[in-house]
């Protein structure tokens, strides 16, 4: 039976009832599609009750934290979740009375984590209601995905006005991803023609800048190709494609940090200067260059307070790969990207947008 021809329109009342009542009886409880549909059916019928269940257990976490009419939204929404069945809500309930909802360590520990096995005790009833609110309350008084959802299924984690969680009386920072990419260390960043300015200074780069956005450079030893056509060149290069360019230009020490400075402090200011000691060595090594980029945009990021306030950890979620990682400073976050834990994302030279110079924390499967 489908849902539909159990609620389709009518116009008689009396002989609705006798028909839903007929189609509810025809319902087979062996059939697992037919038993979804009756408690559909149950959990809409009894909602108030099932409300009224949840709501004395919701309200004694949840007090002080949010108004008795927001409470009562959580719980309606609980309730109605189309997720969980009518036991798993109640499993959940039990889940979360206990506050064995989510693990709030993974959240003040440097690692890469799988969302549901480390975060969520390994319950997927637990992730499951999690989805239900990643959405919800986001934009809020600067609230960002995810953030009420971690507030509303532990009492370690408080969600704060400026958009930081709190877990534990730590302050983190949340970027979360539905499918990936859960967002660049840091705003603003530095426009195309900016950046261009800043390598025109430095003639030796034009040749072979200018060939790579054709299709490539041949340094000799390795061809670094790129997208770009003679009728299209691109218009962007990576931190890696930018250091094996350089590495082939046989230019001294000093040449190479002079350019490092110019580039890389001009968006970090001092942090930059980790980036340049790895840039300038003799035939650099593209990764490491990077590492040190990934390091300098974590730190900078962190010391920072306009963006996004004084926190102490990273927690980054990717809920396409199920992957998740927490940092504290970063040399953490280097580590993660060269142990695989984040993604190959590369940031940006000469940025396509101005935000592309910010590294993307993009967590890999656990």
């Amino acid at each position: 039976m489908r849902y539909r021809e159990l609620v389709k329109e009518y116009t008689d009342p009396q002989t609705a009832k006798k028909e839903i009542i007929q189609r509810i009886n025809d319902i087979d409880p062996n059939d697992e599609q037919q038993k979804i549909l009756l408690d559909k059916i149950y959990t809409i019928l009894n909602t108030t009750n099932v409300v009224g269940r949840f709501t004395p257990d919701i309200e004694v976490a949840l007090k002080g934290e949010y108004k008795k009419q927001v409470i009562l939204e959580i719980a309606h929404k609980m309730v109605s979740s189309p997720r969980l069945n009518l036991n798993q809500k109640n499993i959940f309930l039990q889940n979360f009375k206990q506050d064995k909802c989510i693990d709030s360590n993974v959240l003040l520990k440097s690692g890469h984590y799988n969302i549901v096995k480390d975060l969520f005790y390994g319950n997927n009833i637990n992730y499951q209601m999690f989805l239900e609110f990643v959405d919800w309350g986001a934009g809020k008084a600067r609230a960002g995905k995810g953030e009420h959802a971690l507030a509303i299924l532990s009492k370690k984690i408080k969600q704060k006005g400026l958009g930081d969680i709190d877990v534990l009386g730590k302050a983190v920072e949340l970027k979360v991803a539905v499918t990936k990419g859960s967002g660049r260390l840091g705003e603003g960043g530095v426009s195309p023609d900016q950046a261009k300015t800043i390598i025109s200074k430095f003639s030796e780069l034009t040749d072979a800048l200018n060939s790579f956005s054709i299709g490539g450079y041949d340094t000799g030893s390795e061809f670094v190709k790129s997208r770009g056509r003679m009728d299209k060149p691109q218009k962007s290069i990576n931190v890696s494609d930018f250091t094996r360019i350089v590495n082939s230009l046989g230019l001294d020490i000093t040449r190479k940090q002079q350019i490092g400075n110019a580039i890389f402090s001009n968006v970090f200011g001092k942090h930059g200067e980790k980036i340049t000691a790895e840039f300038s060595k003799s035939n650099a090594n593209p990764k490491n260059v990077t590492a040190a980029y990934i390091s300098a945009n974590f730190d900078w990021y962190k010391d920072n307070p306009d963006m996004g306030g004084a926190w102490e950890y990273l927690v980054s979620m990717s809920l396409g790969s199920g992957g998740m990682i927490t940092a504290t400073s970063g040399d953490d976050l280097a580590n993660l990207y060269n142990k695989g834990a984040i993604a190959e994302g590369k940031p940006m030279i000469i940025p396509t947008q101005q935000t592309d110079v910010f590294f993307q924390v993009n967590p890999t499967a656990k």
